[in-house]
């Protein structure tokens, strides 16, 4: 089974981000993947994910332990889903352990510098 983690670092107040993760783990869901969703504990779980059914896994990112923890979870993933920011590096590392795919999406203030993302 094809198996997608979203990695979804930024504590954010609710809006096109947490919009963006929750729609592709809707899609992903429905096209028969399995999905899981690594985020801090809060809102966006309990008022989102939770009542859309979407698996997650509650991750501070405040110790050494709970980023482990986040890449134990995307070396077991199929295709990593990540955002701008400090998620990415964690996306990173963890595909190069695992060789699964990164798929990137680069929204709100990050575009302006869309080039640094590039290869």
């Amino acid at each position: 089974m094809n198996y997608l983690v979203i990695i979804l670092y930024f504590r954010a107040p609710i809006g096109g981000l947490q919009h963006n993760v929750l729609a592709t783990a809707r899609v992903a869901t429905e096209a028969g993947w399995k999905v899981s969703v690594i985020c801090p504990p809060g809102l966006f779980q309990d008022n989102y994910l939770k009542p859309a059914g979407i698996h997650f896994q509650a991750v501070d990112f405040q110790s050494e332990s709970s980023i482990a923890d986040a890449k134990r979870l995307l070396g077991q993933a199929s295709v990593i889903h990540a955002h701008p920011g400090p998620g990415r590096a964690c996306a990173l590392d963890a595909a190069a352990d695992s060789g699964a795919p990164v798929v990137f999406t680069i929204h709100g203030a990050w575009f302006d510098n869309v080039q640094l993302f590039a290869p």
